[in-house]
């Protein structure tokens, strides 16, 4: 029996934990009832099965001493795919840290410079934020893996490496999404290049899993001063010719 798991658990794997094995069925409830009293002696089992109505609907709240108890013994009762729910609720505070941040980064065109080496320079950032995540075993604490240990009878090491390739693959599948409108967004910013008449920004951005990438690219539109001049010039000259 793994000792303490309940304090090891975050609140809201707790709660998951407490409502799967409040809403097992009735038979299931029954086989859980019967382990938790050979382990913790009939009373236990007794109480139990007297209060599990009132702690389903949430009227009575089992004390901590009770949760304890009622947690430790339920990974056999849990399904698949609860137990991987599970698993994504206590490395919740792991997973966030495990892979690093670019932040933000800009890829500006400028309509006065040589375009070609523009091209090259945004090909190479792309090429950065694409690269994919390596799946590999991160330095989790001591408690995480005996929490694994519990749920999973011994297999931590297993789920462990599965929690990591599983994450790994997630941002790599949106990286692999957004991969396929960066020749879209490249060609709209050539086709602004290349056209004189387009004024103004054309902005986009596009949210890797490592950080966002922005496209941008702007030209200013023509001062008017010479068409006042000008317009002026001809129209003193039309006057002058009457």
């Amino acid at each position: 029996m793994n000792d303490n798991v309940f304090y090891r658990l975050p609140r809201d794997a707790q709660r998951f934990v407490l409502d799967a094995v409040f809403n097992l069925p009735s038979y299931k409830w029954y086989q859980y009832t019967a382990e938790l009293g050979r382990y913790f002696g009939p009373d236990t089992e007794r109480y139990a099965n007297e209060t599990h109505l009132y702690w389903k609907n949430g009227s009575v709240v089992p004390a901590t001493k009770t949760k304890e108890r009622l947690i430790r013994i339920a990974p056999k009762y849990l399904e698949t795919s609860q137990k991987i729910k599970l698993v994504e609720l206590i490395a919740k505070p792991y997973i966030s840290s495990m892979y690093l941040s670019y932040g933000q980064e800009d890829i500006s065109f400028l309509v006065k410079e040589p375009l070609e080496p523009q091209l090259q320079t945004a090909q190479n950032k792309i090429a950065q934020f694409l690269r994919p995540q390596t799946a590999r075993m991160p330095e989790l604490p001591s408690d995480f893996k005996r929490t694994l240990v519990w749920l999973y009878d011994n297999e931590a090491t297993a789920t462990q490496a599965i929690l990591s390739i599983v994450e790994a693959e997630k941002k790599n599948q949106l990286d692999e999404q957004l991969k396929t409108r960066i020749p879209g967004i490249l060609n709209q910013m050539v086709a602004f290049y290349n056209d004189p008449d387009k004024y103004g920004e054309f902005r986009t951005t596009l949210k890797f899993s490592n950080g966002s990438l922005t496209f941008r690219i702007y030209r200013d539109e023509p001062s008017h001063f010479w068409y006042y001049v000008i317009g002026i010039v001809l129209l003193f000259l039309i006057l002058s010719s009457f």
